[in-house]
């Protein structure tokens, strides 16, 4: 069963928010970004930035992985904020036209997310007095 998302007493207003910005991922906030129009993020952007401080201190109330589920979509609207600050302030745009469009990005989960055929071989190094090819000098 799906936990609805929630938000503290005082900012029900920002409920539909949260609920459309408010994906687990980095992927899906990207995508969402990339996917939506200026003004929803103009919208998105304008409704939560005077409350930001105030939803981070509620937040801080527990550890990343303690925060109740009711409330976890809440915490990734507001890192959504970072995906969409630069597009709303800086850009006007919802991708940076001379950068390249996120959607194209393969994001790993981890340093060791790696093509699972990908075989890393030990180099191997010329003795000393030999050259690259291995002859000796």
């Amino acid at each position: 069963m799906e936990t609805r998302a929630s938000v503290p007493a005082g900012f029900e207003q920002l409920l539909p928010h949260v609920e459309n910005w408010g994906l687990p991922t980095f992927e899906a906030r990207v995508r969402k970004r990339t996917e939506s129009s200026i003004e929803e993020l103009n919208v998105f952007h304008a409704a939560m930035l005077p409350h930001l401080e105030t939803l981070i201190e509620f937040l801080n109330g527990w550890s990343l992985d303690e925060i109740p589920d009711e409330y976890r979509p809440l915490g990734c609207a507001v890192l959504a904020m970072c995906e969409v600050d630069n597009a709303v302030v800086r850009w006007k745009t919802p991708i940076l036209p001379s950068a390249q469009d996120p959607r194209t990005v393969l994001f790993k989960k981890d340093f060791f997310d790696i093509d699972p055929d990908f075989v890393f071989e030990k180099p191997t190094f010329p003795k000393r007095g030999q050259g690259l090819t291995g002859k000796t000098r």
